[in-house]
């Protein structure tokens, strides 16, 4: 099966992140809070905060409810209850 536009475009964004990034990115691709992040990952809001912008930065964009929008259809629940705090 092929890979359309939106499923390159999501695959080379995961592939330009760190794995902490990463599942910073998943989770609030999946809707998750800061603090919801946080609490998942173990982490301070404020370092989640950063994780965000550094985010943004590489992608290109601050627009996060048009990245859930764009992209929630690839984030399965199961990716994200694979990550373990």
């Amino acid at each position: 099966m092929e890979q359309t536009e939106e499923e390159k475009a999501f695959q080379a964004i995961l592939q330009g992140l760190t794995e902490r990034e990463k599942s910073v990115f998943v989770l609030m691709i999946g809707g998750y809070t800061n603090l919801q992040i946080a609490d998942r990952l173990c982490l301070s809001n404020g370092t989640v905060k950063n994780y965000i912008s550094i985010i943004y930065e590489k992608i290109g964009t601050k627009e996060r409810n048009a990245l859930i929008m764009k992209y929630s259809r690839f984030v399965q629940e199961s990716d994200i209850s694979l990550m373990e705090k």
